[in-house]
């Protein structure tokens, strides 16, 4: 074997390299990490949590009513944005049935399934939530999922 692989260094290091490098195990992801009691976790569910966990502790929301008055902005304002029924059902349609669900864990395809149904009620959600500037706490949930990037 050292023969074979001697030989194929000197002939065709940039074949030797690829052997080399395609038997070479290494390892990427998320190292344990610690939860706020100190205790180490390695499992990818707990991990992730700890990560969302930690996500939403430093973004916090401000309290409006506390923000200095910084006078007319200096920037041209934009037209009201209405939604239409229309736009909410083209784009329940669109959704990708076999994405993974959101925090409120409603399939797409039942979304996408339902959505002659729902997009009237929808739209008037989304409006009420543009026309009076209040983003419901649930929007604001995401879910935080830790994904390795493998190099290329």
């Amino acid at each position: 074997m050292e023969d074979i692989i001697s030989t194929e260094h000197k002939e065709q290091p940039k074949r030797f390299w690829s052997y080399i490098k395609s038997r070479k195990q290494e390892s990427t992801g998320i190292v344990t990490l610690k939860d706020k009691d100190g205790l180490l976790h390695s499992d990818t569910p707990t991990k992730a949590s700890i990560l969302n966990q930690q996500f939403q502790s430093v973004y916090t929301k401000e309290d409006i009513h506390n923000m200095p008055n910084m006078g007319p902005s200096p920037f041209p304002t934009m037209d009201n944005i209405t939604v239409s029924q229309a736009g909410v059902y083209k784009l329940l349609r669109g959704l990708r049935p076999f994405k993974a669900n959101g925090p409120d864990e409603i399939p797409a395809y039942i979304l996408k399934e339902a959505a002659e149904h729902i997009s009237p009620y929808l739209t008037i959600l989304y409006q009420k939530s543009l026309d009076t500037g209040i983003i419901p706490d649930d929007w604001r949930a995401a879910n935080i999922v830790p994904c390795s990037l493998q190099k290329r």
